[in-house]
């Protein structure tokens, strides 16, 4: 969860290439999550996708 955060922390501070490399992390780390947490990845994934300008 740290890892989301900081994600989301690095884009608040126009970071993008440090935020983006957060969310990667974080997707590494909860690609197996429980169904409920899934979308958590999801947005992870989103996120990840705006900063870099890719499809999820």
């Amino acid at each position: 969860m740290a890892h989301e955060r900081l994600g989301q922390l690095y884009e608040e501070m126009d970071k993008p290439d440090e935020a983006a490399a957060a969310y990667r992390r974080f997707i590494a780390a909860w690609k197996d999550a429980d169904p409920p947490l899934q979308g958590r990845v999801e947005a992870a994934r989103g996120r990840l996708a705006a900063l870099t300008g890719t499809e999820s």
